[in-house]
């Protein structure tokens, strides 16, 4: 709730959201490390959940937006995006136009239900390979994807206000509270050596989505954290579950 209340304040034209893609739109024998989206619109995939074999799964769905809804793409930003990291040395994979029935995934859909809450701005989607080695990317290289896609939109000619926003959760399947709380307080402390520093093999399998923020970090970093909040969300005595984290910088 206080993410959407800050995102409805800011009065975005333009939501730029870097997230994962699991199997909506990539298969499993393809899986770049960076894409940028940048048609005109895209359908919403929230099937991860709303079509989950397990009842916990389709309880949440309703977070992820309709099944049958629309996301609109500011293209014109998307396709500056691409030019910039391309020129930055980036080597990128990009869609302008997907196949039938294929859209963006639950990284993206949350974004568009739960925290626009039914206000939806355009987005530029920027996907990260967050889950699936060997190519997942690293900690310092997103930190620089965040900061060549800060500049693209600060070399944009529109006369618009940008929002960017890191998509994801933070350590999962299991809960890791030590790479959690050691991430939040270098964010805090604008601890960059510490954000780019952060090992490889502790950003695997769910806890790997902490690329999406630190890509979102990079991207805002002359501004300030001002909200923060963590839950360390254990299901069973053996540590599953999720480490939750919420940030909002102004």
């Amino acid at each position: 709730e206080r993410l959407q209340h800050e995102l409805a304040e800011a009065k975005p034209d333009v939501v730029v959201v870097f997230g994962d893609d699991q199997a909506e739109i990539f298969p499993h024998d393809f899986r770049p490390a960076l894409m940028v989206y940048s048609g005109e619109a895209v359908p919403n995939m929230p099937y991860l959940f709303t079509r989950a074999p397990y009842e916990a799964g389709r309880q949440a769905g309703w977070a992820y937006g309709p099944e049958l809804a629309t996301i609109d793409i500011q293209s014109d930003l998307a396709s500056r995006v691409v030019r910039t990291l391309m020129d930055d040395g980036f080597d990128l994979a990009h869609a302008k136009k997907l196949d039938e029935g294929v859209g963006l995934g639950h990284a993206y859909g949350f974004v568009f239900g739960r925290i626009m809450n039914g206000h939806p701005a355009p987005m530029v989607p920027v996907i990260i390979n967050t889950l699936y080695p060997p190519n997942q990317p690293t900690a310092k290289r997103c930190y620089e994807l965040g900061r060549a896609v800060r500049q693209a939109i600060l070399d944009w000619p529109k006369d618009a206000r940008v929002a960017v926003v890191g998509s994801g959760g933070l350590s999962h399947f299991l809960v890791d509270e030590d790479i959690d709380r050691r991430f939040l307080t270098a964010l805090r402390e604008k601890d960059v050596a510490t954000i780019k520093g952060l090992p490889q093999q502790r950003l695997q399998s769910g806890t790997g989505e902490i690329r999406s923020w630190i890509a979102a970090t990079a991207a805002v970093e002359e501004l300030d954290m001002v909200f923060t909040e963590y839950q360390a969300c254990y299901r069973s005595p053996a540590g599953s579950g999720m480490g939750m984290g919420f940030a909002v910088w102004k």
